[in-house]
């Protein structure tokens, strides 16, 4: 699966104060799930990411 917001695993979320997120289907036939991926990364530095469904 094609991402917008990893490349290998790490977050593309650099600049402090930004947040990016990013919807996507999890799942195997009928029982897919629509789930969205959230980055915010604080004027500290600090990174802060989930994914919960919708």
């Amino acid at each position: 699966m094609a991402t917008r917001m990893t490349i290998n695993g790490v977050s593309t979320c650099t600049e402090a104060g930004t947040e990016k997120y990013e919807r996507f289907q999890s799942g195997i036939g009928r029982r897919k799930r629509t789930l969205v991926q959230y980055d915010y990364r604080h004027t500290d530095g600090e990174l802060f990411a989930c994914v919960k469904p919708t």
